[in-house]
């Protein structure tokens, strides 16, 4: 490691200093992700990837009841990364929290019909199947939460 190289996490799956032409660093300062994810490791390289991009990462929940607990106990929350199975049960109760809250959100997932989920939650709901790249999910949350904080 080089003397005064910033320190950086490390990446499980991908790795890129851009997004959105912009360092991960400034992207998402100041910001509050959730993140419900059941997958450990992938869990891991989006909480670390979040804090590259400045986030603060509130999570990884990996059942609906936690996630719910969180969204109580957060109500300045910015955005949110779900997966849609979170250990054999559907995180739509979370989504709907956040969609109630008017907190934007995006799919992360494996499973679901993207039909369905757009029926659910409208055309606009970003649907990011797995395994996708980090950058790509951090650069449609950075697209979709309103405002400077």
């Amino acid at each position: 490691m080089r003397p005064n190289a910033p320190l950086k996490c490390p990446r499980v799956f991908s790795h890129s200093e851009q997004v959105l032409g912009a360092p991960l660093a400034v992207t998402l300062t100041g910001r509050r992700i959730l993140i419900a994810e059941d997958e450990g490791l992938l869990a891991l390289d989006m909480e670390f990837a979040l804090i590259d991009a400045g986030a603060t990462v509130l999570g990884p929940v990996i059942d609906v009841q936690d996630g719910l607990e969180l969204l109580t106990a957060n109500p300045d929350i910015d955005a949110a990364i779900l997966d849609l199975d979170l250990r054999g049960n559907p995180v739509y109760p979370i989504a709907d929290a956040l969609r109630e809250r008017g907190v934007p959100f995006v799919f992360h997932t494996g499973l679901g019909s993207t039909d369905d989920l757009h029926a659910r939650y409208g055309n606009e709901t970003r649907i990011f199947t797995k395994p996708s790249h980090m950058e790509s999910v951090i650069g449609a949350l950075v697209q979709m939460i309103p405002g400077p904080r």
